[in-house]
């Protein structure tokens, strides 16, 4: 009797799956002033990146500013220790379980204080 030809097995069509540390499953959305997105649509086409991966660069470089480290990687995540010795951002940002206001290097946002008495 004769063998059988085997089949060869089919691969799956479409992307392979991603890494899940790499997913990026959060969605943030926020309203700004025309002007403001279209600078960053021009700064995101002179990077040759999407609008949405230009912030999200701009978001992460301000985080790990403010913290004075590296505490997140190219995508968002944490990295292992911050490098240079910096603090987690919570850290700075939180004093028993309530937000602080925390300084900043623009003077129109250091120098307006909020009043948040009830009224």
């Amino acid at each position: 009797m004769a063998k059988k030809p085997s089949t060869p097995k089919k691969r799956p069509v479409g992307r392979p799956p991603k890494d899940p540390d790499d997913l990026r499953s959060v969605r943030f959305s926020f309203r700004m002033h025309a002007d403001l997105y279209a600078e960053c649509i021009r700064a995101a086409r002179i990077q040759g990146t999407p609008v949405s991966t230009f912030a999200e660069k701009c978001l992460i470089s301000r985080i790990n500013h403010i913290a004075n480290a590296v505490l997140l990687d190219a995508i968002g995540r944490y990295t292992e220790t911050p490098a240079k010795g910096g603090v987690a951002l919570h850290d700075l940002m939180m004093s028993q379980g309530r937000p602080q206001e925390h300084e900043t290097d623009y003077p129109e946002a250091s120098s307006t204080k909020r009043d948040r008495s009830p009224r």
